[in-house]
């Protein structure tokens, strides 16, 4: 499902449901994502060295 996050080794047995995180074998949710996040870059950075 659209944002759903799956942990690595999980198994999934069934469908997932949108914007949750999943772990586990059977995978089962652990957790909400949010789905209203906003990203917004303004240009500025700090370069790495």
């Amino acid at each position: 499902m659209k944002g759903s996050v799956i942990a690595a080794g999980a198994v999934v047995t069934k469908d997932c449901e949108k914007f949750t995180v999943y772990g586990g074998i059977p995978a089962k949710k652990i957790g909400v994502r949010n789905n209203d996040l906003q990203y917004k870059f303004n240009g500025n950075y700090i370069p790495f060295y």
